[in-house]
């Protein structure tokens, strides 16, 4: 419709004649908009919920690498404090009642506020950093931290009379490529277990974070390992610098 003032008399009254549009949507949303916006919001939704998914994994993996980073330092500081004598995967005879302690205990004083009971076993009542956020069971036993110690070289343990395990840091002749410390796994990937031994056994490094593990160093670092990175085939890995004995 025209809105026309009257009596038009000179060429800025005629360009008064200002043409006025109405138009008035009764209704919201057709049908096949609705429907349009549907489709985008799903097609935006599937494209960020992966995004989402890595995000919340890797922060995941970077706090479980904190904590690796953490029992690292106390592994160092207890070092330090013996004189250069590293703590071992474990301590006495499984055999005997009460008699087997593991590197938890040995180092308890050192993990901050994870409080550790001196007994057979260990009993955790404040697990703390020996806890991944990655595993669903959160343990109240040292059997079952969420990070496992490596048996053999710097664990300490005997694997032959050709390859004992360490006694001092100056045995550890690649601190930054000997393996010390990683995620492990115990017969289910809700349970860990406090010592390594390799991919064949049961008692090894859990693949929990995607595609990757988190493997801890005497150096103090922290890395992540795929599964074939740290696939090292026997007899390859007794010589091997991540599990064995380098020369």
């Amino acid at each position: 419709m025209y809105y026309q003032r009257k009596n038009l008399s000179s060429m800025k009254d005629f360009n008064m004649k200002i043409p006025i549009l109405i138009y008035r949507r009764e209704n919201g949303f057709t049908l096949l908009e609705l429907l349009v916006t549907i489709a985008l919001i799903m097609l935006l939704a599937s494209m960020l919920l992966p995004a989402l998914t890595n995000a919340k994994m890797l922060s995941k993996r970077m706090a479980c690498a904190s904590n690796v980073k953490q029992i690292l330092l106390s592994w160092n500081l207890y070092t330090t404090d013996s004189s250069g004598l590293i703590p071992s995967f474990t301590m006495g005879s499984g055999g005997e009642a009460g008699g087997q302690r593991f590197w938890h205990t040995m180092m308890r004083d050192y993990l901050g506020d994870v409080k550790i009971t001196d007994s057979y076993g260990s009993t955790c009542s404040n697990p703390g950093i020996l806890f991944c956020p990655s595993q669903n069971n959160k343990t109240t036993t040292t059997y079952y931290s969420s990070y496992g110690m490596t048996r053999y070289a710097a664990g300490g343990g005997d694997y032959s009379i050709n390859y004992r395990g360490y006694k001092s840091v100056s045995q550890i002749k690649y601190p930054s490529e000997q393996l010390l410390f990683a995620d492990s796994m115990y017969t289910t990937p809700s349970r860990g277990w406090y010592l390594i031994a390799n991919l064949i056994s049961i008692t090894c490094i859990h693949i929990r974070h995607g595609r990757y593990a988190n493997l801890g160093f005497p150096d103090g670092h922290v890395s992540p390992f795929t599964y074939e990175e740290i696939t090292i085939p026997y007899p390859d890995w007794l010589t091997g610098k991540l599990w064995g004995w380098p020369r």
